[in-house]
This record gives structure tokens, C-alpha cells and sequence, in this order.
């Protein structure tokens, strides 16, 4: 089980997620594992499975998103540095296809919540 606040860990290249589900006083309800397929249909349907969970638990959207969505850049940001430090050309690649590997659940993540989150108007109540 991965401690909670490390929410990717590679085993090789493979990316593994581990979201922690939240209520929204922010407190975890679960950890759950996904395994991060390069397949963009694949990738999507982790991303349905991972918002499935959410919805099954109960969980705030908002709150375990956001929070995810924050600790995958903090970890995108930490794999830029390793890549800008590489000290061999196979540590840059395999630094380089983690980063972009990320990069897509980053990207994906952000499209999905975008989709799916209530829309602000603005108004008083929102």
C-alpha cells in the first residue's frame, strides 16, 4: 500500500496511480489501484472506473480531484527536474517516458473532471 501522499509510483516504465478517494472534510475513504495504460481507450476507462469509485464511495468529487490533480503535478514537476538532471542518455529516456506518461494522466484526469464537474455560473450558491 502506498503511503498517502504518493500517488504514482513506476514499477519499469509502468505507471501506477494510487488515488486517495476523499469525503469531503477531506479525510481518505479509500486508496485504490489503477494501472496506467498508454491505450488512450484504455486510459479511459480507468478514468471511468476511477470516477465510478468516487461515486460508489459517496466521495467529494471536487475535493479528490483537486487534491489528485495537485499531487500528480507536484510529482510531474519533480520528474521534470530529474529529467533536465539525467546524468546518462538512458537515464533521460527513461526519465523523459515517465514524464510523458504522467503527463497523459494529467491531461486525461483534467478533460474527465472538466466533463464532469458541476458548472459555475457565477450566481450566489454555486
Amino acid at each position: 500500500m502506498p503511503e498517502l501522499d504518493q500517488t504514482v509510483t513506476f514499477i519499469s516504465d509502468q505507471l501506477i496511480w494510487h488515488p486517495s478517494i476523499l469525503r469531503p472534510d477531506g479525510s481518505v475513504i479509500g486508496v485504490p489501484e489503477f494501472w496506467i495504460a498508454e491505450s488512450p481507450d484504455e486510459l479511459s476507462k480507468t478514468m471511468n472506473a476511477f470516477f465510478n469509485t468516487i461515486e460508489r464511495h459517496g466521495a467529494d468529487l471536487r475535493t479528490t480531484v483537486t487534491k489528485e490533480l495537485t499531487k500528480i503535478r507536484a510529482e510531474a514537476a519533480y520528474l521534470s527536474d530529474l529529467l533536465r538532471e539525467s546524468r546518462s542518455p538512458g537515464e533521460a529516456i527513461q526519465n523523459g517516458a515517465r514524464l510523458k506518461h504522467l503527463m497523459m494522466l494529467l491531461r486525461n484526469l483534467e478533460s474527465h473532471y472538466r466533463f464532469l464537474a458541476p458548472k459555475r455560473t457565477g450566481t450566489v450558491g454555486d
